[in-house]
């Protein structure tokens, strides 16, 4: 898969199973992949932010097997849901959904920072395919 659609393939799986309210399609910066962790902040247009829906999607997020665990939590101060690696969950935004960069340099080191977005990027394809696999006869 080349990286354009790789960077944008968990928008277009969710796109697909429902129209998504969320301009933002890529997941990391094709200019610069280490710029931020790789994740999708989303919503769907027509579903309440309480809908069951993300619920089961989260369950399925979360059984994914890949080298690193993922899952969806709704964000603070917002109706919108974001995907990413666990691992970057603990200090990953501030009030303006920007990552905390420092944070991560301090946590992991640059060296392993980097080696966590490979495997990050590595696992979307992947997670992709299992999230329309697993979530299909959901709607």
């Amino acid at each position: 898969m080349d990286e354009v659609l790789a960077n944008r393939i968990i928008f277009i799986t969710l796109n697909e199973m429902l129209p998504l309210a969320t301009a933002r399609v890529s997941m990391w910066s094709l200019n610069d992949k280490y710029a931020h962790p790789p994740f999708l902040r989303f919503k769907f247009r027509d579903l309440p932010v309480n809908d069951d829906f993300y619920g089961k999607l989260r369950k399925t997020v979360q059984q994914f097997l890949g080298i690193l665990d993922w899952d969806i939590n709704l964000a603070e101060s917002s109706t919108n849901y974001l995907l990413l690696p666990k691992i970057f969950e603990k200090n990953a935004l501030d009030d303006n959904f920007r990552f905390i960069m420092e944070s991560f340099y301090v946590e992991f080191g640059q060296v392993n920072y980097h080696k966590i977005v490979d495997s990050a990027i590595a696992d979307v394809p992947d997670l992709a395919v299992f999230i329309k696999r697993m979530m299909e006869n959901s709607l």
